[in-house]
Formats: structure tokens, C-alpha cells, sequence
């Protein structure tokens, strides 16, 4: 259950990914969005092995969430339905983080599964970021240099990729104060990460012991 649920949670991600980057636009692919983060976070709830209800729990926190998502976004305001999609977006991002999180660093064995989560809050913390960027750009004008108005998740996530892995700014950067604090705190995050949790995982990998029979096999 370890194994699969690792890797439906990082095939999930990167289906957001290409949601997020190819989708037919906000009001459209944000209700679609949150639906699988739900889902995703009632897996890996249910992958660590907790109880069935905590599953449940994530599974309709999602349901609620994406229902709120469409009712907004029926309303009319972009910025109303913009802000309830990023929120929701960064609180299933959030909990995903935190069950993936622990399931990869209390495993006893650093095998591919403890491997696939350490990608995934990798990509999950490029896609809370995102979220984060896309709310606090429709409170603040100005938030991005190179973006015509608020910016919706495709631009943030953009943004976010970017500086999380400090490649460096191009045709984006950031546009104010609030800008450059969460820029600044998310690069630091990145690279911290990196540095102490992907380099402790990946420096204690092994690769299955096909002689012994008592491995944990799928």
C-alpha cells in the first residue's frame, strides 16, 4: 500500500502540473485542481496507514472544497474565485506536505517509495508557493513585474518553479516588498531542503535485496 500509494500521490502531482500549466483556463481547471488534491491527500492519509475516517476526513475536506470552488466561481468574481481556489489549493498542498513528509522520514528503509515522496514535496512545495503567489497577487498591484494584472496559478507556478530552484529571473520578477519576502522564504525553503532532507534520503538508499525474502514487497 506504501509502495502504490507513493507513486499514485507523484503521477497526481505531476497531472496537476500539466493541469495547471495546460488548462482550459482558471474557472474551468480550479475546481477540476482541487477534486484531485483532495483525493491525493485522502491516498496518502491512507497509504501511511491511518484510519480509515482520517481518509475519509481529506476525502471530503476535498469534496467541500471543490464544490465551494465551483459556487464561487459561478458568482462572477474572478478575484473572489482566484482567492478560494488558491487558499484551497495551498491547504490540501499543506497536509499533503506534512503526511508525505513524514511517511519519507520515518521510514526505516530508503528505498524507491521514501524516494518518490522526497520528489513529491519537492514539487508540492513549487506548487503551495504557487498558490501562495497567486493569492497575495490579487491583494497586492503590482505583486509581479512582466504579469498584466493579478496572476493566475499557470504564471505563479511559473514563478514559483523559478525561484525555488534559483536558476534565476527572466521575463517574471518580483514586483513589490510582499513579493520579495515570499520569494526570498521560498528560496531559502528550497534550498534547505535540498541540502539536509533530499541529501540525507538519497545518501542512505539502497536498492532491494532480491536475496532476502523477507523484504516488504508490493
Amino acid at each position: 500500500m506504501r509502495t502504490l500509494g507513493s507513486r499514485y500521490v507523484l503521477l497526481g502531482i505531476i497531472a496537476t502540473y500539466v493541469l495547471v500549466i495546460l488548462g482550459p483556463g482558471e474557472n474551468a481547471s480550479a475546481p477540476v485542481r482541487v477534486a484531485i488534491l483532495g483525493a491525493l491527500l485522502a491516498v496518502t492519509v491512507r497509504a501511511r496507514r491511518a484510519s480509515q475516517g482520517w481518509a475519509g476526513a481529506a476525502l471530503g475536506l476535498g469534496v467541500v472544497l471543490c464544490a465551494a470552488t465551483v459556487l464561487v466561481g459561478l458568482s462572477g468574481s474572478e478575484r473572489a474565485h482566484a482567492v478560494l481556489a488558491g487558499s484551497a489549493t495551498t491547504l490540501l498542498v499543506a497536509g499533503m506536505i506534512v503526511a508525505v513528509g513524514q511517511a519519507a522520514l520515518t521510514s526505516r528503509a530508503v528505498d524507491g517509495a521514501t524516494l518518490r515522496g522526497v520528489l513529491s514535496v519537492y514539487l508540492l512545495l513549487a506548487l503551495l508557493f504557487g498558490a501562495v503567489h497567486q493569492v497575495a497577487g490579487q491583494f497586492v498591484d503590482g505583486y509581479l513585474h512582466g504579469v498584466q494584472g493579478p496572476p493566475d496559478l499557470s504564471t505563479a507556478l511559473y514563478f514559483s518553479v523559478i525561484t525555488l530552484t534559483t536558476i534565476g529571473y527572466g521575463d517574471i520578477t518580483p514586483g513589490c516588498d510582499v513579493a520579495r519576502a515570499v520569494a526570498v522564504t521560498e528560496a531559502l525553503v528550497g534550498q534547505l531542503y535540498l541540502v539536509s532532507v533530499v541529501a540525507r534520503v538519497v545518501s542512505g538508499y539502497r536498492t532491494p535485496d532480491t536475496s532476502d525474502p523477507s523484504r516488504d514487497e508490493p
